[in-house]
């Protein structure tokens, strides 16, 4: 993982090997909306739900962030995603 350049090539290595902390630190300089949704249900998988909910709100992913705040019993989040899906149409 040291030895590789190429971003791209960093997260996915980082990905294979469970390093979600890693990933996660590579992912922030690429603002990739697609790595971001990976990596955020590699972490609903690993029940790493802080992790999971910074990255599906940086992916935008509703679906996944229902699942996140129902899953911790967030009403607070929940407030939120429904004005933020009611915004969004």
């Amino acid at each position: 993982l040291e030895l590789a350049t190429d971003p791209d090539y960093k997260f996915e290595l980082a990905v294979q090997l469970g390093f979600l902390e890693r990933a996660h630190a590579i992912v922030l300089e690429s603002e990739s909306e697609q790595k971001w949704k990976q990596l955020g249900d590699l972490a609903i998988n690993d029940a790493k739900l802080d992790l999971a909910e910074q990255c599906l709100l940086r992916a935008k992913d509703l679906a996944g962030l229902l699942l996140v705040y129902s899953s911790l019993g967030n009403a607070a989040g929940m407030e939120s995603l429904a004005k933020s899906a009611a915004d969004d149409g």
